[in-house]
């Protein structure tokens, strides 16, 4: 049976939301019975294929899963986590650092998907990043430049890691060198590779080559304050995505910081 890594980054520092919020990745989905985002994509990923993701992670943040299935048997997801003693300051560093310890650990896989801890993913946008894994390539919004769109999600087969990690390796080259501030949008440094030249262009060669797929709908990360008034909304959207896919949030709890933790995340929960 092929094997496959999906792998979580959840390792980011909170600069841009503010340190007081705790881990964004552990923000609570108010439609999805306050599961906190990360845990949603962890069940998602689990519903999907029954494949356990690896979190890459600083040590404070930790969450499992579990409910009741229509059978009645009780259902527990604990993912594997794996803490960076120094994750960098960007996805980019974070995943990185992550595969060169998978390589040095001789461990590998048929498939391997790279998702965000703090996206809040519709069941399409997982899909799109799923299909990319039979080949290797990038999901993202249709419109990336270096200032606007984001990067969902990237994958690839057995068969070409060589070259996404020479790719990755490439990128890393161009990351700007300071450690003390955080550097969004890096990992689309990836899609560049060595090649030089404005990122739009690549994304059309990519997306002609079908190595980039497009996904435009309700996937959204929180990064920024401002995000967290999308969060009740985005939740009705996803609670809606899940119900279709057979995904239901009643009696499910979850494990990981006290309650007490995490931050209120119902300011507009009506919407």
């Amino acid at each position: 049976m092929p094997s496959t890594e999906i792998i979580i980054l959840a390792q980011g520092t909170q600069e841009r939301l503010g340190h007081h919020l705790g881990p964004k990745q552990l923000l609570a989905l108010p439609r999805c019975g306050n599961i906190p985002i990360m845990c949603r994509t962890t069940r998602q990923a689990w519903q999907r294929s029954d494949w356990w993701p690896t979190i890459v992670t600083w040590p404070h943040v930790r969450a499992g899963l579990s409910w009741s299935a229509p059978d009645g048997e009780r259902k527990t997801i604990t993912p594997a986590y794996v803490s960076l003693p120094e994750p960098g300051n960007s996805s980019l560093k974070g995943i990185a650092r992550y595969l060169e310890q998978r390589t040095q650990s001789g461990r590998h896989y048929d498939h391997t998907i790279v998702l965000l801890g703090d996206v809040v993913y519709s069941w399409a946008c997982l899909d799109a990043i799923w299909r990319q894994s039979k080949t290797c390539g990038f999901v993202g919004t249709s419109d990336l430049s270096s200032g606007s769109g984001e990067l969902w999600g990237v994958a690839w087969s057995r068969e070409h890691e060589l070259s996404m990690i020479a790719d990755l390796q490439d990128a890393m080259l161009r990351h700007p060198p300071f450690e003390d501030t955080y550097q969004p949008g890096q990992l689309r440094r990836w899609i560049t590779g060595w090649r030089r030249g404005d990122i739009v262009d690549h994304v059309a060669k990519a997306t002609i080559a079908m190595r980039y797929a497009a996904v435009d709908d309700y996937t959204h990360d929180i990064d920024r304050p401002s995000d967290l008034f999308l969060l009740p909304a985005l939740s009705v959207s996803a609670a809606a995505d899940d119900a279709r896919h057979g995904v239901s949030w009643e009696g499910v709890t979850w494990d990981g910081l006290a309650t007490a933790d995490l931050p209120s995340t119902r300011p507009q929960e009506d919407l």
